[in-house]
């Protein structure tokens, strides 16, 4: 059953790069054009960004008391995030099922483990809601603010703040936790009824979840003071991305200020997050070209630095967590 769930998954990884193939061979065609130089430190910046969000899985998951080698979270997190996550995009659930599907293999609890990615979640958007903070500054400042921008970064502070409710109800009272999964886990199965499937979810582990979630947020009460290196790590990753476009401005020889990079990335970036389509495909290449041509930067540079920026930000981890995906089913079990 494992091999043909692999199977089927690279099957619509195929799929999906056929479905986009003229533009990713465009995109081939743009960075080939970049001054070599810069585009190695967009690169450069790139891959220490993907390490950068391995480290916080991995600290995340030592403030919960579970261990894992740096190399195994980075590959995870490559293969939950840009590659299944992508390919089968179901609000985040499927990225979350590689997460779990590793602790039972490993023998780790599920309940903090989805502690750890609701925690890696917040701290990620909360980093992406300073970029837009700026962003949205620097429109302010130009006067070329749109009811668009701030209706997302609302929906984006909306999510930060049910993830934040989440972890407090999960600890202040698990009951009621406890009380709310188990009232999804009815509706599934009712729903499951309907479709004459058979009842799966069981109502009483809901409570039993809500506990262990509980467990894993008071872990953090103990110790709050050990939070600060995740929001750090939660900015670096968003400082690290602006570095890119950095770098792509430099590569292709577009004049450049500090408030055209912060304002085109973050307002574009949010795109991705608060979209209809997985990481915004389709959606986040024409307002981040957009927000570009609105700062400044002539609409042809925009469309080529917005093509260059996803072909090094989501084609090139998309590639490396499909390869990261196929390696972890070969990788040895892990000790708790």
């Amino acid at each position: 059953m494992k091999k043909f769930i692999i199977a089927i998954l690279f099957l619509l990884a195929i799929i999906f790069v056929f479905s986009r193939f003229t533009e990713v061979t465009e995109m081939v065609d743009i960075l080939q054009r970049a001054q070599p130089e810069y585009l190695a430190l967009a690169l450069l910046a790139e891959g220490l960004w993907l390490l950068n969000v391995g480290l916080a899985y991995r600290v995340n998951y030592r403030l919960l008391d579970m261990d894992k080698p740096l190399k195994h979270m980075v590959l995870m997190s490559a293969a939950a995030n840009n590659f299944v996550g992508i390919i089968a995009p179901s609000g985040g659930m499927s990225a979350l099922a590689v997460f779990l599907g590793d602790a039972k293999r490993n023998e780790h609890s599920s309940a903090r483990v989805t502690v750890a990615c609701l925690l890696y979640l917040l701290f990620d958007y909360i980093g992406l809601l300073g970029a837009v903070l700026l962003g949205l500054l620097v429109l302010v400042r130009r006067n070329r603010l749109d009811w668009a921008e701030i209706t997302a970064a609302s929906i984006l502070a909306l999510v930060a703040l049910a993830i934040l409710m989440v972890l407090y109800v999960g600890f202040k009272r698990p009951e009621r936790l406890g009380k709310s999964l188990a009232w999804l886990a009815k509706k599934a199965n009712w729903l499951a009824g309907k479709f004459k499937r058979k009842k799966r979810l069981d109502v009483a582990e809901a409570y039993s979840f809500a506990e262990d979630i509980s467990a894993g947020v008071a872990v953090l009460r103990a110790n709050p003071r050990q939070l600060v290196i995740p929001v750090i790590l939660g900015m670096t990753n968003k400082g690290l991305l602006i570095t890119v476009l950095l770098m792509l401005f430099l590569a292709f020889g577009v004049p450049v200020s500090g408030g055209t990079v912060i304002g085109g990335f973050a307002l574009g970036y949010l795109f991705t997050i608060v979209s209809l389509t997985p990481s915004g495909i389709g959606m986040m290449e024409g307002v981040m070209a957009l927000v570009l041509r609105s700062l400044g930067v002539n609409l042809e540079e925009a469309a080529i630095l917005t093509l260059a920026f996803r072909a090094i930000t989501f084609w090139l981890p998309f590639i490396i967590g499909m390869a990261a995906f196929r390696f972890l089913f070969k990788e040895p079990r892990t000790e708790p």
